[in-house]
């Protein structure tokens, strides 16, 4: 039985191959979910052109900003 948990134990002692298949992960989860993350950029961009003269978050009342919009 320890010799299992030893097995388990070595596979994520190499960093970079764990680092590797991290990103294998994410490729295919952002290549399976490219409509949504199209969605959330087009609508970061939209914010970003809207709210991009605010200096500080405390001006955000004063600029129409709720918590609705989001």
């Amino acid at each position: 039985m320890p010799e299992d948990y030893q097995d388990k134990l070595e596979v994520f002692q190499d960093k970079d191959k764990l680092k590797s298949q991290a990103k294998e992960l994410v490729t295919k989860h952002f290549s399976q979910h490219q409509d949504k993350l199209q969605a959330a950029h087009q609508k970061l961009v939209t914010f970003k052109k809207k709210y991009s003269s605010i200096q500080s978050t405390k001006d955000m009342s004063t600029a129409g900003f709720s918590r609705q919009m989001l």
